[in-house]
């Protein structure tokens, strides 16, 4: 039984110190004599909190972030490793300030997230932490295939006689699914593109987690944990609590994404069909939002094209226009949540903008508006009309866009259903009684029959083929393409397969040849269709002496590379991920680039302007929960 002295507040403010009692057993912890007062502080910081109703005492796992967080709410300093002097290293090898900056974190640190925007050299930082660890030479490297790919001629080109195993974020759930107790831990891993371990559901993320918990567990401060990413946050705030966990548990005090979101976010309570939940209606990214519905204080002043300019009218948002009250609550001023991130990740996570540290030319986006046909536009309000939910119509008319639709067909042909995994069931959430968002954690997760398969298991095979037709992007595509004729390298990005695919063919009718890369891996095809074989994708795009396009769907060829060969990226189509477009966009953005780069986006049907303005908001997100406030604000 272990007894220490937890800080608690009295009703007039001031600070106390109280005695509780551990009983720790079993995996678990019993705080005996707890004040009352502190079971919020309790269900909101501290591992799958549980009132124990036969010792009347609340229990929490007895974990990494239980005792990281018992530490600082007794008065001690569990920030301390985070807190210290970075240590500088000499270096052998050419590295900039900015990466000897990064990989001196890494070797101080050892628990750190390097949030280096794309092309500021991070592979070449990681690289040398590997090979100068102290007294560590096992190690695992995790980064999606496309990241692996350069990263396995990097080290070749450095020559690096550090050779840690390398593998993919699948490769890591798959070892965490077989592993048994005894098997090979390593002792120092990097998380490259760390951003894949964002979403605290994923089973990449559980799997990165359980590695390393299990390494802190058998080595302590002896083991290297480092996450590395240009995109950190790309479509959310609350993405941040996730990595953060993986690398630090109980860095950041709350227990659950979800009790991180309600901090971050302003919900309100609505009601729909009798059943009362609470909404996220903003971010608390702005103090002029009130804390209570998230409307600003007085109206948005917006342009011709309904576009807000930033500026504000004189009319206000919680006021008629005779004074009265237009809602049942006054304007509350609210905490900008998202700009503190920084200071509260301050020592765990190193921001690093290209802007500071390297001298590039500026990218020049370039918007091509397609006007849309009569029939065409007949075709659109038909495909929204016949869906049968938002997101099914945004598909459906973002393929249209793009110059195809895909004709769908069932077999009679039995399959395990991807939804409940075959077994008929899946997880949903379950609150009793009144709504307790500080502590998600202590919400169930119940079985419920799956809607998708009716509680079968099984579903009907379908067949899923694109229908083309001539549409004004293939047009302009082709046009592009002749624009770096002369050049002979040109990146294509594309939301859908068969868009990929519509590139493709497009660029082989204008005698380019082609290095696809999306789901179906990397593939290099000459402009007459013949399959290039025994030739690395990477190697062929670079000293190729033929025209070669590098078209790619955004998520599987658009993170960890490095294709400066090309002055000219453009996007076909979009997808709704804030990553894949913030990491697509800076693949020709990074040393090496002879050229001013020029970033190409294709417009056609109003969606592809709905998606672009989606993901331009995100990244002002991302941008100031990682520190960019001036770049964010603008």
């Amino acid at each position: 039984m272990e007894t220490i002295k937890l800080t608690k507040r009295t009703k007039k403010g001031s600070l106390v110190k109280v005695p509780v009692r551990l009983d720790a057993k079993h995996g678990y912890i019993h705080l005996l004599d707890l004040p009352f007062q502190m079971k919020d502080e309790i269900k909101a910081a501290l591992s799958e909190p549980k009132w124990d109703n036969d010792r009347r005492a609340w229990r929490v796992k007895d974990d990494t972030r239980t005792r990281f967080q018992l530490e600082a709410m007794s008065g001690g300093d569990p920030y301390t490793p985070w807190d210290k002097p970075i240590v500088e290293h000499e270096y052998d090898r050419p590295l900039m300030t900015h990466q000897r900056l990064m990989t001196d974190w890494f070797l101080t640190r050892r628990r750190c997230i390097i949030a280096g925007e794309m092309g500021v050299g991070k592979s070449l930082s990681l690289m040398e932490g590997i090979e100068r660890g102290v007294g560590v030479i096992d190690w695992w490297y995790v980064a999606p295939k496309s990241g692996l790919e350069a990263v396995k001629l990097e080290f070749v080109k450095w020559g690096f006689k550090a050779q840690p195993e390398l593998m993919t974020y699948d490769a890591v759930l798959s070892k965490m699914k077989k592993w048994n107790e005894g098997d090979h831990i390593p002792q120092g891993i990097v998380f490259d593109e760390f951003s894949r371990c964002k979403n605290a559901r994923a089973q990449r993320t559980q799997a990165c987690q359980f590695i390393a918990d299990k390494m802190r567990e058998l080595y302590g401060w002896d083991s290297y944990i480092i996450g590395a990413s240009g995109s950190c946050a790309p479509k959310s705030p609350v993405d941040w609590w996730a990595l953060c966990e993986i690398i630090a548990p109980g860095f950041l005090r709350e227990n659950d994404y979800k009790t991180f979101e309600w901090r971050l976010g302003i919900h309100e309570k609505q009601e729909i069909g009798g059943t009362k939940f609470h909404k996220r209606v903003a971010w608390r990214d702005d103090s002029r939002r009130c804390n209570k519905c998230g409307q600003f204080e007085y109206v948005k002043e917006l342009d011709e094209e309904g576009e807000w300019t930033g500026e504000f009218t004189d009319e206000l948002t919680h006021v008629d226009e005779f004074g009265l009250p237009s809602k049942d609550h006054e304007w509350v001023e609210s905490i900008n949540e998202v700009a503190l991130l920084p200071s509260r990740m301050e020592g765990l996570v190193l921001p690093i903008f290209k802007k500071d540290c390297l001298d590039l030319p500026e990218l020049e986006y370039r918007t091509i508006e397609l006007k849309a046909s009569s029939s065409l536009k007949r075709a659109a309000r038909a495909i929204a009309k016949s869906a049968t939910s938002t997101i099914q119509a945004l598909t459906w008319l973002r393929t249209l866009s793009d110059g195809f639709q895909y004709n769908i067909e069932e077999t009679d042909e039995l399959i395990k259903c991807q939804v409940c995994e075959g077994t008929g069931v899946y997880k949903d959430w379950e609150v009793d009684g009144e709504d307790d968002y500080d502590a998600w954690s202590s919400h169930a997760k119940v079985d419920s029959i799956c809607e998708t398969c009716g509680g079968e298991g099984k579903v009907f095979k379908s067949i899923r083929e694109a229908k083309y037709y001539k549409g004004p992007k293939e047009k302009a595509l082709r046009g592009l393409l002749e624009e770096c004729e002369e050049h002979g390298r040109i990146v294509v990005f594309a939301g859908f397969k068969a868009s990929v695919d519509l590139c493709m063919r497009t660029a082989h009718d204008e005698g380019w040849d082609v290095v696809r890369v999306d789901g179906r891996g990397w593939k290099i095809f000459r402009c007459d269709g013949e399959r290039v074989r025994k030739t690395k994708p990477l190697e062929y795009w670079a000293n190729s002496e033929r025209k070669v396009a590098f078209v790619a769907h955004a998520e599987s060829g658009g993170m960890g590379l490095t294709l400066t060969e090309a002055y000219m990226e453009v996007f076909y189509s979009n997808d709704f991920k804030p990553e894949n477009r913030i990491q697509a966009v800076n693949r020709i953005h990074r040393p090496g680039m002879t050229r001013g780069g020029v970033i190409v986006d294709l417009i056609h049907l109003g969606t592809d302007r709905q998606v672009l303005d989606v993901l331009s908001d995100n990244h002002r997100l991302e941008r100031m929960s990682i520190g960019d406030l001036r770049k964010a604000l603008e």
